[in-house]
């Protein structure tokens, strides 16, 4: 009788230490899914986006996004059967948005920069891009970067871009003019306004600006300073979501989808690594 109480006490306490262990084993494989896991659990994917032509436009009147990467994006989202969930972000805070999982992704077309690849990961390339400075047509001061890097030189940048964390580095006896928001015309307009000696901005938007404003012209011979490729960015450690959406770009961009949809916005991007002169 002793024998058959102690055999079911046993047998009482190994079940009730298998439950346990099953039910946090259960706790912590929920706590441990992943972000792609969740996903597709949960068909929706939060997205972040900053409102910059030709990649993503607002119609300021209803709201809706077009754009190219809009075009990807939703191609992606419907090949895995997921709704996307949009939520618009600024080039300041878009790493912030990721890191508190307010979104999963972020669309804007970020460059691998050292310090931002401490924070969050970086898919492959969607194209190339580059910053290059204008002047003011018939400028006689800005020959070498030695030539802008002087007090008294006034120069625009954009808040949160490559060309600011660019030009803290190599240029750190000019004066930085930083114009706020995703607007990659901005810088441009400030030398028109007169109030920069010298834009430095994107590469293709400075040559479409010359192009309508005969008055400027490229600097230093159109020299591309820090060309590097462009590529949608998650939070760091999120292997799976990263490798997931490396093999969908690379998939749309062998069918010629990206290229396709980059000439019916407009867009003038690169594919390869070249200077414009």
């Amino acid at each position: 009788m002793r024998e058959k109480r102690k055999f079911v006490i046993l047998t009482f306490l190994f079940c009730f230490f298998f439950v346990a262990l099953s039910v946090c084993l259960h706790r912590r494989a929920s706590a441990e899914e992943m972000t792609l896991q969740k996903i597709l659990r949960e068909r929706k994917f939060n997205i972040g986006y900053v409102v910059l032509p030709p990649t993503v436009i607002k119609d300021p009147k209803t709201g809706a996004l077009s754009g190219h990467f809009m075009e990807s994006a939703n191609f992606i989202c419907s090949e895995m059967k997921v709704e996307p969930v949009y939520q618009e972000t600024q080039f300041a805070t878009f790493i912030a948005g990721l890191q508190t999982k307010k979104f999963d992704m972020c669309i804007l077309p970020a460059m691998g920069l050292i310090t931002r690849a401490m924070a969050i990961d970086f898919t492959h390339p969607l194209f190339y891009n580059g910053d290059r400075f204008s002047q003011r047509k018939g400028e006689k001061r800005f020959k070498s970067i030695g030539d802008i890097n002087k007090k008294g030189v006034k120069i625009a940048v954009l808040q949160g871009g490559s060309t600011y964390d660019w030009s803290k580095t190599y240029l750190p006896n000019a004066s930085l003019v930083v114009v706020p928001g995703g607007d990659l015309v901005g810088v441009f307009v400030q030398l028109s306004m007169g109030h920069v000696d010298l834009p430095f901005g994107n590469a293709v938007t400075a040559k479409t600006y010359e192009k309508t404003h005969p008055e400027l012209e490229p600097a230093l011979r159109g020299k591309i300073m820090n060309m590097a490729g462009c590529s949608w960015t998650v939070r760091r450690g999120e292997q799976d979501l990263l490798n997931f959406l490396n093999v969908a770009i690379d998939y749309i961009k062998t069918t010629g989808r990206p290229e396709t949809w980059e000439k019916q916005y407009g867009a003038e991007w690169f594919h390869e690594k070249i200077e414009i002169e």
